[in-house]
């Protein structure tokens, strides 16, 4: 990206460079008041429109468009647990943390309590929330990727979806309970991997791969 930029602010200072000889060589001295006038609108700065405009008419359009693109906000969230099992998740969870990623990507340890991650989501806002955990449901071992809804709760019933919470079980299944009475977020998307008993480690490196699919800026 920084190669790009570089690429971008060149290819605009030659453009600029361009327009301004262009506008220099046809335009007459201002002598008298109405070219005068004429001569000071020449020297305008261009708008964002226009530099925009004139880069894609150079032949840079998708840098522009790379560049220009809102990319929306995302918090990607890890949730482990102390022992074997969680310490997979744990391990992805700390190399991706290490990885620079841009503001509109926030990397969350969600090994706490459903209030303090509603309070994380609400403070950051994102448009997509992505949770990152292990879960043995006896499929095939590999990474399931899913969407769920959250469904409201209140009264006993909600006392109930925040009990394992409390009581520090909190899996991915009692998340989704818990963000049910905290949470105004309608939906989070699911990346969960399916263990191999023996191969823990295989769950770590596939965790990683999916968050930097997730991180990585669209080319």
């Amino acid at each position: 990206m920084d190669e790009d930029i570089k690429q971008l602010i060149k290819a605009f200072a030659r453009v600029y460079s361009e327009i301004k000889n262009t506008i220099d060589e046809t335009m007459p001295d201002p002598r008298e008041v109405l070219l005068k006038y004429l001569y000071d609108l020449k020297q305008e700065p261009l708008s964002l429109e226009e530099m925009v405009e004139e880069l894609r008419k150079a032949g840079h359009k998708d840098i522009v468009e790379k560049i220009i693109r809102k990319q929306p906000k995302k918090m990607i969230g890890f949730l482990y647990w102390y022992g074997y099992e969680g310490e997979a998740v744990y391990k992805a969870f700390e190399k991706t943390k290490k990885l620079s990623v841009p503001p509109e990507i926030r990397i969350e340890d969600f090994s706490t309590d459903v209030m303090s991650i509603a309070d994380m989501i609400a403070d950051f806002q994102p448009e997509k929330v992505i949770v990152f955990t292990l879960k043995k449901r006896g499929r095939t071992p590999g990474i399931y990727r899913y969407k769920k809804r959250i469904k409201r709760a209140e009264g006993l019933e909600a006392v109930e979806r925040i009990r394992p919470s409390m009581e520090g079980l909190l899996d991915i299944d009692a998340l989704l309970e818990g963000l049910g009475v905290f949470s105004k977020i309608e939906e989070i998307e699911i990346v969960e991997c399916e263990p191999e008993t023996e191969k823990l480690e295989e769950c770590s490196n596939m965790l990683f791969r999916e968050a930097l699919r997730e991180i990585k800026v669209e080319e």
